[in-house]
């Protein structure tokens, strides 16, 4: 299930199906217009790079949080210590934000791992996070 607003995409989210992906995005954007759309219009979402503008809707803490995940490369993970030093915080409150994050996969909070091991919580599940680790060839 994807959501844009007029500034870029402001939800990518994994859902079993119409009515859920509907229900996530209705739940965080409540004031939203829904609307079904073909892949073709979809396409056209996209710059000439290939890539989408992000919305990035949070605090500033979490929309400073956000951009440090877009630095972690693929077929990388970060742990939450680490993630911290680099935008100045606690590993807590960086695990909130990570958790916060409702851009799945083009915001990579996938590639943050506990630094004791594991692959960790992922708001989509643990299997799907090591799925998509595994396929970017990192292992948590």
């Amino acid at each position: 299930m994807a959501a844009w607003s007029d500034r870029g995409l402001v939800m990518l989210s994994f859902a079993d199906d119409a009515d859920d992906g509907q229900r996530q995005v209705s739940e965080r954007f409540p004031a939203c217009r829904l609307e079904r759309t073909d892949d073709a219009r979809i396409a056209g979402l996209f710059t000439a790079s290939g890539h989408t503008p992000l919305h990035l809707i949070g605090t500033d803490f979490q929309r400073r949080v956000w951009r440090a995940l877009l630095e972690v490369p693929a077929g990388t993970t970060s742990d939450y210590a680490a993630l911290a030093a680099r935008v100045g915080s606690q590993a807590r409150a960086v695990g909130g934000a990570v958790a916060a994050n409702r851009i799945a996969v083009l915001v990579p909070c996938h590639r943050v791992v506990p630094r004791a091991g594991g692959a960790g919580a992922y708001h989509w599940g643990q299997d799907r996070k090591r799925a998509l680790l595994a396929a970017e060839g990192a292992a948590p």
